[in-house]
């Protein structure tokens, strides 16, 4: 992978950093739904929470149910369960501390 090459330190040598895990938050915006209502991405969560605000209870899929303006879809792993918040740092926090 390209991007890969600006962890060298001159962009040649031997890699020195790749991170292999880290927290990350990859939002998906309905794109078709801000240009309807002719509104920008949001840059802020603020502005997160004014969209929300303004989808919030709206039907947006036609399907007669008033819907949410936000959703956070927990994290489930390769066998489809999954424990909510704590399936994220679940094994960190034992590994943590079982190995002090």
């Amino acid at each position: 992978v390209q991007a890969m090459g600006q962890y060298r330190k001159d962009g040649q040598s031997n890699l020195d950093f790749l991170m292999f895990d880290g927290d990350f938050f990859v939002p998906i915006v309905r794109i078709d739904l801000l240009e309807r209502h002719n509104m920008p991405l949001p840059n802020t969560w603020d502005e997160v929470i004014e969209i929300s605000r303004f989808f919030n209870g709206r039907d947006l899929n036609d399907d007669g149910t008033p819907d949410f303006g936000f959703c956070h879809f927990p994290h489930v792993n390769a066998a489809g369960v999954g424990m909510g918040f704590w399936s994220w740092w679940w094994p960190e926090l034992l590994y943590s501390t079982w190995a002090t």
